[in-house]
């Protein structure tokens, strides 16, 4: 029964996270300790409220009392801005999150995604028309990107190849571990032009700027022909089978007959009583509820395939938080 309760609650926890971060709490104790007073004088808040917070804070383990001051635990530390993307993961449930999740139902009922009924533009959009809620979700997806990045280009032979097509690669994080690792190997980063204007500024720091090259552009009208090895990571899931297709023939048109098609996802188990990990089953609602898209199976990922004359030739596992490499070829 308390397990259950607290499943029920759990949006208690989220809102004090959320007003604590918006309040700026967790970055004015992770400069110096400070008393209550202090403390309601730099947030400007309301002492005995605060007060009220900070006593849910400390049995959460996050704030520690010593003598009159009060500071970060290790835990606490970790929600600060400087020290990681949990701050920023939750400026996203603020500003975006708790609206698209609140409609779930919706969601359910008319089998599409709520996004654009609720903020009136694309998830793409909004956060580029909101800078704050953009660099919040850049920063929070950054880290895990690049730790997954450096398994990627460590579990497969990239210096098999010439060239590599990162396709929707963001702001190339991908591209710069693989292109850190093969020196032999050139790169081309595709994405639409407002991600590529921050790819470039983002990619010039590296020694290795000179062997990628940037081009705009969308996917479902062209993906740019003759490399050797495309890659489309954490892209399918944010798509329905229709826009996957299209992408997947666009990819298919530009790949020679030698070309190699890398799909990094994490497929579903498709076992009705799979042991899929919990997260994965989340984010398959997420992804419904904000693009439209879903989490697959590697057999629905064959039947993609399938359907843009592809197929698969490989298949490996990584880690159990990692996508997996998927591996084609035209059929």
């Amino acid at each position: 029964m308390q397990q259950l309760r607290n499943l029920i609650d759990g949006y208690q926890s989220t809102c004090i996270l959320i007003a604590a971060t918006k309040l700026g709490l967790f970055a004015a104790l992770a400069e110096e300790r400070q008393s209550l007073p202090g403390l309601a004088r730099t947030l400007r808040a309301d002492q005995d409220s605060l007060a009220r917070l900070i006593r849910v804070l400390r049995t959460y383990g996050l704030v520690a009392v010593d003598g009159e001051k009060l500071g970060l635990t290790r835990a606490g530390l970790r929600l600060a801005p400087a020290h990681g993307g949990l701050c920023d993961q939750l400026h996203m449930i603020a500003g975006e999150y708790l609206d698209v999740w609140s409609r779930l139902d919706v969601a359910i009922a008319q089998g599409g995604p709520v996004f654009e009924s609720v903020f009136h533009d694309t998830p793409w959009q909004h956060r580029l028309s909101n800078p704050t809620i953009g660099a919040a979700f850049n920063r929070m997806t950054e880290a895990p990107q690049l730790a997954a990045a450096d398994k990627i280009a460590a579990a497969y032979e990239f210096s098999e190849y010439s060239t590599l097509a990162d396709i929707g690669g963001g702001r190339g994080h991908l591209v710069c571990r693989v292109l850190a690792r093969h020196p032999g190997l050139s790169a081309l980063l595709f994405d639409l032009p407002q991600v590529i204007s921050t790819a470039r500024e983002w990619l010039a720091k590296f020694e290795f700027a000179d062997r990628c090259r940037l081009q705009s552009g969308s996917f479902f009208e062209h993906v740019p022909a003759g490399n050797d090895l495309y890659t489309l990571e954490y892209v399918l899931h944010d798509w329905d089978d229709d826009d996957c297709e299209t992408i997947l023939r666009n990819c298919a048109a530009a790949m020679r007959g030698s070309s190699r098609l890398l799909i990094l996802e994490k497929p579903l188990s498709g076992d009705d009583e799979s042991d899929d990990l919990q997260w994965l089953a989340l984010r398959d609602i997420h992804m419904m509820l904000v693009h439209g898209g879903r989490e697959r199976t590697l057999q629905q990922y064959d039947r993609l395939l399938e359907s843009a004359s592809l197929q698969r030739v490989s298949h490996r596992q990584l880690d159990p938080n990692l996508p997996d490499i998927i591996e084609a070829r035209r059929a």
